[in-house]
């Protein structure tokens, strides 16, 4: 199905609860790069970029993003390297 997007606004592909604990191998960003990998397949392939608060902005989750395809634009972190 093609969705024809006329408004010029942002909409969400999914939502899901952040985790109260993470488990002591996973962190939160872990989760989120989890919930971003289960749910690229469900974005249309010519989706390339994807737009993150700078929060994201951590290598582990950066890794995660280019290895899925895509591009992240985003602010940098103050104590980003």
């Amino acid at each position: 199905a093609v969705v024809n997007v006329t408004e010029n606004t942002a909409y969400h592909l999914s939502t899901r609860q952040t985790m109260d604990r993470p488990e002591r191998e996973q962190s939160r960003v872990d989760g989120y790069l989890h919930h971003l990998q289960q749910d690229r397949a469900s974005l249309p392939p010519q989706v390339r970029y994807l737009v993150a608060d700078g929060y994201y902005s951590k290598t582990r989750y950066l890794q995660g993003v280019v290895a899925l395809g895509l591009h992240q634009i985003g602010k940098l972190r103050h104590d980003a390297n």
